[in-house]
């Protein structure tokens, strides 16, 4: 699953390769002088080499919250113990992620926070009210940082991925694949690189915040 790994190893819940892949990230950290917080071990290195394609300043911080499991359970079977569990990773951890970034944030009068949620959050499915909650509460509270921080120089916003070829899709079994693809109205599912494209845009905007970006080829229109 994709995950935040700060926050895991907080925990003590990191793996030996974990903790190899941390320390990479650390390294690109000090190389590029911004912080990966929160991103998805697949992406980070093509995260990095865009946002330092596009010039980003280097002056300003930004944190990516990406930490998530999938859960699927009929909502009159949810254990209360499940629950508590995914909105620590899905929610929790980007409330503690961005709470520490935003001391650095509000330090400098700059930065960019973004979230990722889910298509789930909009159109779930039999058996995810727990993941459709734990995801709906990160876009909440990402509308209320960006009142917050507004007038900061600050921007926070929220990406809603839909089906994209990376991360938690690689566990699904292959005839389901068949019947989400069938709700998707592009008849594909996204690129990484199209993650990429999505985080970079809000990286690169001053006037967005407050805002979930839908990148779902259609799945669910606002």
């Amino acid at each position: 699953y994709d995950y935040d790994l700060f926050t895991l190893l907080d925990n003590g819940r990191l793996t030996a390769e974990e903790r190899k892949q941390r320390r990479k990230f650390q390294e690109q950290e000090r190389e590029y002088d911004f912080n990966l917080l929160g991103v998805d071990s697949n992406l980070c290195n093509a995260l990095r080499d865009n946002v330092v394609r596009v010039g980003a300043p280097r002056q300003r911080l930004y944190a990516i919250n990406n930490a998530g499991i999938a859960h699927a359970a009929a909502s009159w079977k949810l254990e209360a113990s499940e629950m508590s569990r995914l909105m620590d990773i899905n929610f929790l951890s980007a409330v503690r992620c961005t709470q520490q970034a935003l001391v650095h944030m509000r330090a400098k009068g700059s930065g960019r926070v973004i979230s990722i949620s889910s298509v789930v959050a909009h159109k779930p499915s039999f058996g995810t009210s727990a993941y459709t909650a734990s995801k709906s509460a990160v876009e909440g509270y990402m509308r209320g940082v960006a009142i917050d921080l507004a007038q900061k120089g600050i921007t926070a916003n929220t990406i809603a991925y839909g089906y994209m070829n990376a991360g938690m899709l690689h566990d699904v079994p292959e005839e389901l694949l068949a019947q989400v693809k069938t709700t998707i109205p592009m008849d594909a599912f996204g690129r990484p690189e199209q993650i990429v494209e999505a985080i970079s845009y809000l990286l690169s905007s001053e006037y967005t915040t407050g805002q979930t970006l839908h990148v779902n080829g259609g799945q669910w229109m606002p």
